[in-house]
């Protein structure tokens, strides 16, 4: 498994990842990625901004996120509770395992990378969200440490979680 950066070259292949993803999610019955997001554009535009990290596994596209170092505006407006860090942090969006390699610690993976890289730049706070009712994103963030800090508000509610990030 190796973890790199997304160039266009792999924008059909994370299509190809997030049309897995969403189908995932209906199947579990989220809502989450229902209405068209990502969108083609979206990736395109964290490619563009360096911020595309791609998994590939034997030259397969295997799992895909954004790792965001400049930070995310809905984030500013925390609900129902707030954050523990103040200052810089990275945020990951639209983590997606395509649905051959689920279950091989992948996803949790592409964090402890995000960590790492935010560790390189000196930030030491994490943030992240997902769907109230995507389980198995909400298991894996626990799993790795993250707390539940609040709400934020994209086109729906959120939760919001947040760790620190140790050298």
């Amino acid at each position: 498994m190796v973890i790199l950066p997304a160039t266009e070259a792999d924008l059909q292949a994370v299509i190809e990842l997030v049309a897995q993803g969403r189908a995932a999610l209906a199947r579990q019955g989220v809502d989450q990625w229902q209405d068209g997001y990502p969108s083609p554009e979206t990736i395109r535009r964290d490619l563009l901004r360096g911020d595309g990290r791609i998994v590939r596994i034997d030259g397969a596209a295997a799992a895909y996120a954004a790792f965001v170092f400049d930070g995310e505006p809905a984030y500013d407006r925390i609900e129902e509770g707030g954050w523990a860090a103040e200052g810089p942090y990275v945020a990951v969006h639209r983590l997606v395992v395509g649905e051959r390699f689920v279950r091989r610690g992948i996803a949790a993976a592409l964090l402890r990378e995000a960590a790492r890289e935010a560790l390189v730049r000196g930030i030491r706070s994490f943030r992240i969200d997902t769907h109230p009712d995507n389980g198995p994103m909400r298991a894996l963030l626990v799993r790795e440490g993250f707390a539940c800090r609040g709400k934020v508000r994209y086109e729906a509610v959120r939760l919001a979680y947040e760790k620190p990030i140790f050298g």
